[in-house]
């Protein structure tokens, strides 16, 4: 596992993987979100704790993550997308 410091955001990379926590507060974000994830390659979650994940390329999957209210939301990716969801993206 490698640890690396992003201003405040602390990058963890795990078995290749990248993981961020986010906040997804409004169905506009959720929608902003899937947008974004629909132009990037490779694999990327959302997952919330160990029991649930649902790909963040379906507007059903992340609207239904934002509907549940799920606590500890993470999105898990292939390559390092920080840019692009920096905007979701808390400490």
């Amino acid at each position: 596992m490698r640890n690396a410091l992003k201003g405040k955001v602390i990058i963890m990379s795990v078995n290749g993987k990248y993981e961020y926590k986010i906040e997804i507060d409004t169905m506009e974000d959720a929608k902003n979100l899937v947008a974004i994830s629909t132009k990037l390659k490779g694999k990327i979650v959302l997952k919330s704790g160990t029991k649930f994940s649902v790909n963040a390329k379906s507007l059903l999957g992340v609207v239904l993550a934002k509907r549940l209210n799920w606590n500890d939301l993470t999105i898990v990716m292939d390559n390092d997308y920080y840019r692009e969801y920096q905007k979701y993206i808390v400490d």
